[in-house]
């Protein structure tokens, strides 16, 4: 990814962070605004398309019935894919996008799906013989940087647009068996409870600093990059650290304090927005009209 960006262009770069001045005007530890809409695909059972900078997601989420696992007979499960647009960046050009993609729905399955993320009971119909089974499906329309992120919070919006429809199991003419009937009221639905759930905040070190939510440009220049999932009340669900390079152990104490406070503040910013755009009472423009 260094081809991105020359030299000079990363001397650049490390001398504003260093003044806690980055190219695109920010500080070390702000963000780029969010601009989220849902339910734009009638399609889906839920719906967002998030842009954070140049960074642009739409996810659609999906249900479908399914077996619960062996392991777990009372509860359903969440599977997730990314597939990023060749257009988006070289990255995701050629034999090595497979690569990024699966690396990608890994990452953001970790804080998706993590134990307490969702309830996974309430997505039991019956117990050992049906469940939902939540598809979260992203497409990386465009990338700025910083393409987790982007792709976590989308769904975390695309979940919180998703219903349920109410299902009851009767018995069937099969002794032994059990038919699914669904409510044919389309206003008896279930939301899904995703207050528990995380986004994830990345932040890149860049020479003696690091910074949140890095730039495309920005990741070409960093050694090292750590990602917290964080939830509504400050809890912090997973961790990971990415990058050739290390970080000191002071440096990453302090990283997990400012990770924590960005992603309070984003959740608690995302509630706001979807909020307001359930006040409106609006016909949906689409693609951030």
């Amino acid at each position: 990814m260094t081809q991105l960006v020359s030299p000079s262009e990363v001397a650049f770069l490390l001398q504003g962070v260093a003044h806690n001045l980055r190219s695109d005007g920010r500080s070390r530890t702000q963000l780029r605004p969010v601009v989220v809409e849902t339910g734009l695909v009638s399609q889906a059972n839920g719906s967002s398309r998030l842009r954070r900078g140049n960074t642009d997601v739409l996810v659609g989420v999906k249900l479908s019935v399914g077996v619960p696992d062996l392991a777990a007979p009372n509860t359903g499960r969440v599977e997730v894919a990314v597939e990023c647009a060749p257009s988006a960046s070289p990255l995701f050009e050629g034999r090595g996008a497979r690569e990024v993609n699966a690396g990608l729905a890994a990452a953001a399955a970790s804080y998706l799906a993590a134990p307490g993320a969702l309830d996974l009971e309430a997505l039991c119909i019956r117990p050992d013989t049906h469940c939902w089974v939540v598809h979260v499906d992203a497409v990386v329309l465009d990338s700025g940087g910083n393409v987790l992120d982007a792709v976590c919070a989308a769904a975390r919006a695309a979940l919180a647009n998703t219903t349920l429809p109410r299902v009851s199991t009767v018995p069937s003419e099969t002794p032994g068996e059990f038919d699914l009937e669904v409510s044919d009221d389309p206003d008896d639905v279930i939301a899904l409870d995703v207050s528990r759930l995380p986004v994830s905040v990345t932040l890149a070190r860049l020479g003696d600093f690091y910074v949140a939510d890095p730039t495309l440009e920005e990741e070409a220049c960093q050694t090292a990059a750590f990602t917290v999932g964080v939830t509504a009340d400050g809890t912090l669900s997973g961790a990971t650290l990415s990058g050739d390079g290390g970080i000191p152990p002071a440096m990453l104490i302090e990283m997990f304090q400012v990770a924590r406070k960005l992603g309070m503040a984003l959740v608690a910013d995302m509630n706001d927005l979807g909020e307001q755009e359930a006040k409106l009472d609006r016909d949906v423009v689409g693609f951030l009209g």
